[in-house]
């Protein structure tokens, strides 16, 4: 379930999302970051987990603005709490929407930091 939404302030440009589900406790985080905007899913909720750790990061295309930003932000965060109610992983839910995103342009490229290359546009299944 969604559980906090913050949103951007005129001093610090961020949206935040925390997502409690059965199997995992995300936080989803939107800024911006040398001259463009990218999203990063932690696992964990800073606010009530002692350790989080960053388990995707999305990137988002050159021209995206603060408004876009936030509402890439929120399409995460339904996406991962639609997922984490099928009972998915967290990965396995992070999968599927970076997955998506890339298919669809919304984001230019995903990272898993457990991977040492970027993620590329996956092949449709048919």
């Amino acid at each position: 379930m969604i559980l906090s939404r913050r949103s951007p302030a005129a001093t610090s440009p961020e949206a935040a999302v925390a997502i409690h589900s059965v199997d995992f406790r995300c936080f989803i985080s939107t800024r911006h970051v040398d001259d463009s905007w990218e999203t990063v899913i932690l696992d964990g909720d800073p606010d009530i987990d002692e350790k989080c750790s960053p388990c995707l990061r999305l990137f988002h295309p050159n021209d995206c603005n603060a408004r876009d930003a936030v509402v890439l932000n929120d399409l995460v965060a339904q996406a991962l709490d639609k997922f984490g109610e099928g009972g998915l992983s967290l990965s396995e839910c992070g999968e599927r929407v970076a997955q998506n995103l890339i298919r669809r342009g919304v984001v230019t490229r995903a990272f898993w930091p457990s991977l040492t290359a970027p993620a590329t546009p996956p092949v449709p299944l048919t």
